[in-house]
């Protein structure tokens, strides 16, 4: 974490000594899904609801002109999902499985920000595109058969290999959030960001490819320099 801190600051050195530079640490919740572009075959429906995952992350923030700034950042981003699959033979019998799963990244989004501000409390918007790279998934899954001579119901949670997977990302990014100053050098943040993802998590040859989409709501803490 020093390391990369050290780097951020590297790069507030190409700014105009006036400039003021900024180092961000943010802390919240990802809630996402997947889109899918197709159905697996042999199942009814597919329910594809939001799953709730941690990031945390670390930028520096550089002023370019006015009110534009631009801040890289590095983050740990865990992206989630869940799915139902359902297949119906008999009126009486309902076969479900239910996904639950968990991808780690590690992400470096790039925002370019617009700042607007009044008396201690500043507010933005920003846009930009995160790289990312899947470092880790995990997942859980529930068989459950109801009706027939045999109900049951079966649960596993498992790592599972990310060898199969298109295990890089690319999500575009919008948000928006407000910096309310404690002191002069050190400010609170509160950071709600949308992300897109343009690129495909599993392989076609699976069941199916995923677009990531989801929104990261975050808590920080500003340190002015």
């Amino acid at each position: 974490m020093k390391s990369l801190i050290k780097i951020f600051m590297l790069l507030g050195v190409m700014n105009a000594a006036k400039a003021q530079n900024s180092l961000h640490i943010l802390v919240g919740n990802s809630t996402s899904m997947s889109k899918w572009s197709a159905i697996p075959t042999g199942f009814d429906a597919i329910s594809s609801l939001s799953a709730n995952n941690v990031y945390i992350g670390v930028g520096w923030e550089m002023k370019i002109k006015g009110n534009f700034y631009f801040e890289p950042q590095m983050a740990l981003h865990q992206k989630g999902n869940h799915f139902l699959y359902t297949t119906s033979g008999l009126k009486t019998a309902v076969n479900s499985i239910q996904v639950n799963l968990r991808y780690s990244c590690l992400e470096v989004p790039l925002l370019l920000k617009h700042k607007v501000e009044q008396k201690k409390i500043i507010y933005y918007t920003s846009l930009g595109v995160a790289p990312a790279y899947m470092l880790r998934g995990e997942g859980t899954f529930i068989n459950q058969f109801i009706g027939g001579d045999n109900p049951f119901y079966q649960k596993e949670s498992k790592t599972f290999s990310v060898d199969g997977y298109n295990r890089f990302d690319l999500s575009a990014l919008a948000g928006f959030g407000v910096e309310y100053s404690i002191t002069p050098n050190m400010a609170l943040n509160l950071d709600v960001r949308a992300f897109y993802g343009l690129l495909k998590f599993i392989k076609k040859e699976t069941i199916g490819s995923q677009n990531f989409m989801g929104v990261t709501s975050n808590i920080g803490i500003i340190r002015k320099f």
